[in-house]
């Protein structure tokens, strides 16, 4: 059990202690590595910066939106850009691609 243990606080710490440039690359993937922020909406809702510096610092540049959290569409491409953040994909549900396209292009 010690040894279990042990093998896992290694393990952990090895993991944790990658940097941005490790990240997403190994022998079968080269990368890049991003993030949906969809994944961070607990935080992102209540404090998008907050969102977005964290995203920053597990050392990710690329994003998948999920919405713009209550910002302007305008405002919020801003605050990702003033964290560093490229936006490379997004998710709409249906429902709003029907009855509201052009606020979903906005977004987009």
């Amino acid at each position: 059990m010690k040894f279990l243990a042990l093998f896992l606080s290694v393990g952990l710490s090895t993991l944790l202690t990658a940097t941005a440039a490790e990240t997403g690359t190994g022998a079968s993937f080269k990368g890049p590595v991003g993030l949906e922020l969809y994944s961070l909406r607990g935080i992102a809702t209540q404090n998008p910066p907050k969102a977005l510096t964290q995203t920053k610092d597990f050392g990710l540049t690329l994003v998948e939106t999920a919405g713009t959290y209550n910002l302007p569409p305008e405002k919020f491409k801003a605050r990702l850009a003033e964290h560093g953040l490229k936006p490379i994909s997004g998710h709409f549900p249906y429902d709003r691609r029907k009855s509201e396209p052009e606020k979903v292009l906005a977004e987009a």
